[in-house]
């Protein structure tokens, strides 16, 4: 399965044998799982994406939290510039159409929370 969206939050408690990573889409939220192992060889794309592709297998506990137990992230920061650089244009063409714009058409890109 494959899954994209901004980051939100990326967390490595305890022991670190783990990175927690959630995404948020137009639909809604995804949690991540990330092993210790697959971020040590994935820590540049795990830890600069702002616009995160997650590949990986839907898991389910017995409690039923589900999880995407990734086995590859795929940094697609540059699309997120590319999609606010329309945003832009699109903002534009409406302001020459109505004289003032309204505070909730602006989009803001919350930072994300993460470990260090």
């Amino acid at each position: 399965m494959k899954t994209a969206g901004v980051v939100l939050v990326r967390q490595r408690p305890g022991k670190g044998n783990a990175v927690f990573i959630t995404i948020e889409d137009e639909t809604g939220i995804t949690n991540i799982l990330l092993w210790a192992r697959l971020f040590e060889m994935q820590r540049r794309p795990v830890m600069a994406s702002r616009l995160m592709l997650v590949e990986g297998e839907v898991q389910r506990s017995k409690e039923g939290v589900v999880h995407l137990m990734a086995s590859r992230v795929h940094d697609r920061t540059a699309e997120l510039s590319r999609l606010s650089q329309t945003d832009v244009q699109e903002s534009s063409r409406t302001r020459q159409r109505h004289a003032s714009g309204h505070p909730r058409n602006v989009r803001i890109l919350p930072q994300s929370r993460d470990f260090h």
